[in-house]
């Protein structure tokens, strides 16, 4: 694996475990709103889930990043490519969602804000590590 993939992948997965503890922080401050919409989560699955999807995801977008860290703008390039991780898998979850499973508008758009908060702090996160961590 070419250096720059595999410090892409590393950090990917060190911000990936930001990115699971950002949806679980999350999840828990915006559960009162899923238990209303007919969603519940059990404590240990969601906390699971949350890391290795966080982990995963992280793999995954971390060595995309590095194929595409120097068409972003210099400044806020974390930022950047968090809003377009989430442009591309939120808002076609989302789309997905409510076409095909019929959920809820204000259980969508309460997921829409969650997914966004916790993609800019995974692409904050991400860029820290990519460009300043020793790997």
């Amino acid at each position: 694996m070419p250096r720059q993939l595999l410090k892409g992948v590393m950090a990917g997965i060190l911000a990936g475990i930001v990115l699971g503890i950002s949806f679980i922080v999350l999840g828990y401050l915006f559960n009162p709103l899923f238990l209303t919409e007919g969603m519940s989560f059990t404590g240990t699955a969601f906390v699971l889930t949350a890391m290795v999807a966080g982990i995963l995801y992280g793999m995954l977008f971390g060595g995309a990043y590095r194929i595409v860290y120097h068409s972003l703008p210099h400044t806020f390039r974390g930022m950047y490519y968090g809003l377009f991780i989430w442009a591309v898998s939120g808002v076609v979850s989302i789309v997905d969602s409510i076409i095909f499973m019929r959920a809820s508008i204000a259980g969508s758009a309460l997921y829409l804000v969650m997914t966004f908060i916790a993609y800019i702090i995974f692409g904050f996160a991400l860029e820290y590590l990519y460009e300043f961590a020793n790997f």
